[in-house]
């Protein structure tokens, strides 16, 4: 954002179709359903022109947290564990992946990861008091000769704007009422 100028313009432009929402919901044009999805469309529209990529931005703080994970249980170089968790979710975005991906060695990382890793999850839960949202990512693991699983658990907290634009959309239908999780491995 550059400019005092454009937040004003992006503030009237939010103000009005609220307003039009109200308008329609009020006279029963639109159901619960359909304000909320023009919301969503609304909110889209805001986070574009504010040049904000959430899902980008949710893919590298979380693919980071794996990553750290990685480097620390096998001691490899943090870039190296990052391409090795971009091949274990079947990351696809050439914004994300490097021009030699993936490398031998994140290969390798990735192939004896597979051995030890269980699961990875994210889960998003709505927090009414400060107004945000809970962000928990868990890695499900074993090491060699252990029984009992170890769980590694990644918690913050993010406002709204941050959020993936399919976690607020189900947010936003289901009135922020449900947790909504992703399993990325396996």
């Amino acid at each position: 954002m550059n400019s005092k100028n454009e937040l004003d313009t992006i503030l009237a432009f939010l103000e009005k179709q609220i307003k039009k929402l109200r308008l329609d919901l009020r006279d029963n044009a639109l159901s619960f359903d359909e304000v909320f999805s023009k919301l969503q469309n609304i909110l889209d529209k805001i986070i574009n022109t504010l040049g904000l990529d959430t899902e980008l931005e949710n893919k590298r703080r979380i693919y980071g947290h794996i990553a750290n994970f990685l480097r620390k249980r096998f001691n490899k170089d943090i870039d190296v564990c990052k391409e090795a968790t971009y091949i274990l979710c079947q990351e696809d975005d050439p914004r994300l992946l490097t021009e030699n991906f993936p490398s031998v060695q994140a290969t390798k990382i990735a192939s004896t990861a597979k051995e030890h890793l269980l699961a990875i999850k994210v889960y998003y839960n709505w927090l009414e008091q400060p107004q945000v949202c809970q962000c928990k990512t868990e890695i499900f693991s074993h090491k060699p000769g252990d029984t009992k699983p170890v769980i590694t658990r990644v918690e913050e907290e993010l406002t709204w704007e941050l959020l993936p634009d399919d976690v607020r959309a189900t947010f936003i239908r289901n009135n922020k009422k449900d947790s909504v999780g992703f399993e990325l491995y396996p």
